[in-house]
């Protein structure tokens, strides 16, 4: 199709859109002209957008020891935390 395929280049290339953003504007403009002006859109060339990769954020040991978590559970003296399993009587 004319437009589409330009269009679905245009986000994935110049808009840098997610994976998920691209197939949901293909599949919402497939129905589109399909349902509504009866057009089939066929087989269509287009950029796949590229999936983000996401580094892990790790922290190092100053960083946890200054978590308001960490400090309330030491503060606590190791009663910060508490488990099911610890109201159980054995």
């Amino acid at each position: 199709m004319a437009e589409v395929e330009p269009f679905l280049n245009h986000i994935a290339v110049d808009r840098n859109c997610s994976v998920s953003t691209q197939h949901i504007a293909l599949n919402a403009l497939t129905y589109l002209y399909k349902r509504f002006m009866g057009i089939d859109v066929g087989l269509l060339e287009f950029s796949p957008a590229q999936a983000h990769r996401r580094l892990p954020v790790v922290y190092s040991r100053e960083e946890v020891a200054t978590t308001e978590i960490y400090t309330h559970v030491v503060n606590r003296g190791g009663k910060g935390v508490l488990s099911p399993v610890d109201n159980l009587i054995m």
